[in-house]
């Protein structure tokens, strides 16, 4: 649950960062738990639509929940069991938040 976390990559680009806060954050669960937000600005600066996105440390799904969001194509992995049933959870109210939205209608 650090303030801070630093990330590099090998690709040929100046250095960005990407600031947010988590101040009124609720709902964590995980002690390496990023919000959503950092997954989505990372997915518009270096994913492409029809990517494939693989995480095989899913933890608390933040990187599912923003490709979903992206329309990406996402599979993720999680070995604690736990930490899986809570990002399902988790992932699974997002979801259902986004069907306030659909219209019945057929209208759109």
């Amino acid at each position: 649950m650090a303030a801070a976390e630093y990330a590099w990559t090998s690709f040929f680009q100046n250095a960005m960062v990407f600031e947010f806060s988590a101040v009124g954050q609720v709902g964590r669960f995980h002690p390496t738990q990023k919000p959503p937000e950092l997954y989505r600005w990372i997915y518009k600066h270096f994913a492409h639509e029809g990517d494939k996105i693989l995480d095989t440390h899913l933890g608390s799904g933040s990187s599912r929940i923003a490709a979903y969001d992206a329309n990406l194509d996402f599979w993720g992995y999680e070995i604690d069991k736990t930490y899986f049933d809570l990002q399902e959870e988790r992932f699974a109210r997002h979801t259902a938040q986004t069907s306030l939205f659909i219209d019945l209608k057929g209208d759109n």
